[in-house]
C-alpha cells in the first residue's frame, strides 16, 4: 500500500494546480516588500499600484483554498504543513479580505466618502470621491505572509518529489484546459 494512498487524485491535482497560484502570490508579495518604503508617503497612483500587488497576492493565495468545481480545496494536512497560530490567523484574515473586499464588495467593509464642494460659477455642488487606497496588510503581516506562502509551496514541492519516487504514474501528467 502506498504512503500516499490517503491523497486522492483530485487532491493531488488541486495541490499541483495550486503551485501556479501560490507562486503568483509569492511574486506579488515580493514586489510589495521590495517597492514599499513603509516610512514614506505615496501619491494615489503609487498606492493603487501597491494595492494591485496586494490584491493579486490575496486572490492568488486564496484561490487554492476555495472549493472549486471539483469539490476539493488545497489540504495543508495532506501536504504535511502545520501552520502556527499567527499563520492561521493571517490566513483567515487574508481569506476574509478576499471574500469581503477584494473579490467581492461587502458594504460593511467599504471605506470611502463623498463630499460636496461648492465652486464659484457652478450652480450646484460638485461631488468628490475619496477611498482608502492604502495597503491592508502591515509590513510585519507581509513578512509572515511571505513565509507562510513559501512554507506551503515547499509542502507541495516535497509532496511532488516524494510521490515521484514512490508512485511516479500519479505525478507525471499533462493537463490542458477542456481536455479530460
Amino acid at each position: 500500500m502506498s504512503t500516499f494512498s490517503h491523497i486522492t487524485d483530485k487532491q493531488l491535482r488541486r495541490s499541483l494546480a495550486s503551485l501556479a497560484d501560490l507562486n503568483q502570490a509569492a511574486v506579488a508579495i515580493s514586489l510589495l516588500q521590495s517597492e514599499v518604503d513603509w516610512n514614506r508617503m505615496y501619491k494615489t497612483a503609487e498606492l493603487r499600484k501597491f494595492r494591485c500587488y496586494e490584491t493579486t497576492a490575496i486572490v492568488a493565495f486564496s484561490r487554492p483554498f476555495a472549493t472549486g468545481r471539483s469539490g476539493v480545496s488545497l489540504s495543508l494536512k495532506a501536504l504535511g504543513v502545520n501552520l502556527t497560530e499567527p499563520q492561521k490567523a493571517l490566513k483567515k484574515k487574508v481569506q476574509t479580505l478576499r471574500d469581503k473586499i477584494v473579490a467581492h464588495t461587502d458594504d460593511d467593509w467599504m471605506h470611502y466618502r463623498i463630499s460636496l464642494h461648492e465652486f464659484a460659477g457652478f450652480h450646484q455642488p460638485l461631488p468628490h470621491y475619496q477611498a482608502d487606497e492604502g495597503i491592508r496588510l502591515s509590513e510585519a503581516e507581509l513578512r509572515e505572509f511571505d513565509g507562510m506562502v513559501n512554507e506551503i509551496l515547499e509542502g507541495i514541492r516535497r509532496l511532488m518529489f516524494d510521490m515521484s519516487r514512490e508512485c511516479p504514474e500519479r505525478v507525471e501528467v499533462y493537463v490542458r484546459p477542456g481536455v479530460k
